[in-house]
């Protein structure tokens, strides 16, 4: 039996599927950066404000 290898694999790929899987793009990183980030700020935002349950919120953060 012939083993298949990933040089098989991306050969058999056309020119457009490999260009798809190799595209790098910036924007999902930047929006979930950005989400991570206005989590984080609200709910530290939140416990300083010290609102009612506030002790819950701080397990999302891991504290």
């Amino acid at each position: 039996m012939s083993e298949i290898d990933h040089r098989t694999i991306i050969a058999s790929l056309s020119a457009e599927d490999r260009r798809d899987l190799t595209v790098k793009l910036d924007r999902p990183g930047i929006v979930r950066l950005t989400v991570h980030g206005g989590l984080v700020v609200g709910l530290g935002v939140l416990i300083a404000a010290r609102i009612p349950f506030w002790p819950v919120l701080m397990l999302p953060l891991g504290s």
